[in-house]
């Protein structure tokens, strides 16, 4: 269906499936093909009264394919609205078509300079005009199935940083509450006349509630920047202790596998580099612990050096 009355408001974007396809074309034969090829395309066709009102309506929906005929577009005035439709579309996932005679096109110069780049040459038969347009309506789709592909894949990775974000919050908490009894249990005063086995269960159970909060910061960390809403925070940070910090995580993993883990700094190291301290280790300790991971006998080394 279309609608043929030109003084009547168009309709909003069909949630049907169909390609929603404006034609800002007069009243003609060739307006009328086109149409009917468009609608056996399995379009909705939607005729603005012209390209003025085609801009207005961009506020509240958006096409997914605009032809506009070329006879519109007079001397002086083709730039002016060429390029208030094109504005009007810059933001919204559509596609842009002028509809020419040959004698259009003599100055194809002008339309490159306008950004236009595709043309369909009026028709007057429906079935060169089903061949012709039919590609348009095709790479329309797929960009409309992309963009929204590709906001799917936004929402989803909004949800799973805001799922993260809470779920830090809720692991954070008790973890806190148990690093902290630990410490205090390790300051009593009677604590030099404990079993060595409770100290060292002590010291243990704190190292790993600070491993656990590191890896609880770690994910948040990862998926923040899979969403690409990640900071970089430069700062002057010690190579040495990055690489102290590393080590400290990964020697116990890796031992327990029965591997050899080392860190070895070659030549002069400057005492401070300018980097995201907490970007750098998250990296590391992917690398490093994928490392771990999958060496299953032998050794892990870390070596780092001033390239200069």
């Amino acid at each position: 269906m279309h609608n043929s009355d030109l003084t009547a408001p168009l309709a909003e974007t069909p949630a049907t499936g169909k390609l929603d396809v404006w034609v800002i074309m007069p009243s003609s034969p060739a307006r009328d093909v086109i149409v009917e090829a468009l609608e056996s395309l399995d379009c909705e066709v939607q005729l603005p009264v012209d390209a003025q009102a085609a801009v207005e309506r961009l506020a509240r929906t958006s096409p997914s394919l605009v032809l506009l005929s070329a006879c519109l577009c007079r001397p002086g005035f083709a730039e002016q609205l060429v390029e208030t439709l094109r504005d009007g579309l810059s933001s919204k996932p559509c596609s842009l078509v002028v509809v020419t005679k040959d004698t259009d096109r003599a100055d194809d110069a002008s339309w490159s300079a306008l950004g236009v780049s595709e043309f369909l040459e009026v028709p007057t038969k429906v079935s060169s005009a089903r061949i012709r347009v039919a590609p348009f309506c095709q790479f329309a789709r797929l960009k409309r199935q992309f963009l929204d592909a590709e906001q799917r894949a936004e929402s989803a990775t909004r949800t799973q940083t805001e799922f993260l974000r809470n779920i830090n919050h809720e692991l954070r908490t008790p973890m806190t509450t148990i690093q902290g009894i630990a410490e205090l249990l390790l300051d009593e005063e009677d604590i030099a006349n404990a079993p060595a086995s409770r100290v060292s269960s002590l010291q243990i159970l704190i190292d790993h509630a600070n491993e656990l909060t590191q890896r609880i910061d770690n994910l948040l960390e990862l998926s923040r920047l899979e969403g690409g809403t990640m900071e970089i925070r430069l700062r002057n940070e010690s190579p040495l202790d990055i690489l102290d910090t590393i080590q400290k995580d990964f020697r116990h993993p890796a031992e327990s596998k029965g591997l050899q883990f080392s860190v070895t700094v070659s030549g002069a190291m400057p005492h401070t580099i300018l980097t995201d301290a907490v970007c750098l280790k998250e990296v590391l300790r992917h690398v490093v612990g994928n490392a771990v991971k999958f060496t299953s006998q032998g050794e892990v080394t870390i070596r780092s050096r001033d390239r200069k």
